[in-house]
């Protein structure tokens, strides 16, 4: 169990390392990030699970450009007016989302071509 955490905590801190290098030695980096702000980007995702309840989707995405987050699967909260009517399990969508102090936040979504 400790090797796991180890190697884990090794994985996370070589990745931002490698991360940080690659932003400082790309010219192209910093145009790319600024043109990409946040909430603003449209991102493909598969919408995993739905709870309306909560008002939460899970949802398998990919990159992130303008938070530097590689594809994975994640819960986004639906901003205030968003509507989750007529989403599916198994959708296709294009998302934009935006990191907020209360987490990951979906600002609006729609159907891929």
């Amino acid at each position: 169990m400790k090797l796991t955490h180890h190697l884990i905590l090794c994985t996370l801190a070589l990745t931002g390392l490698s991360a940080q290098a690659h932003h400082h030695d790309s010219a192209e980096a910093p145009a790319a990030t600024a043109s990409a702000a946040q909430g603003e980007e449209w991102v493909a995702a598969e919408v995993r699970r739905i709870d309306p309840e909560q008002r939460k989707l899970t949802l398998r995405h990919g990159d992130i450009k303008s938070m530097q987050m590689m594809g994975m699967t994640m819960v986004f909260k639906a901003d205030a007016g968003v509507s989750l009517e007529g989403l599916a399990v198994g959708d296709r969508i294009e998302f934009r989302p935006v990191r907020r102090s209360e987490g990951f936040v979906l600002l609006a979504w729609r159907r891929q071509p």
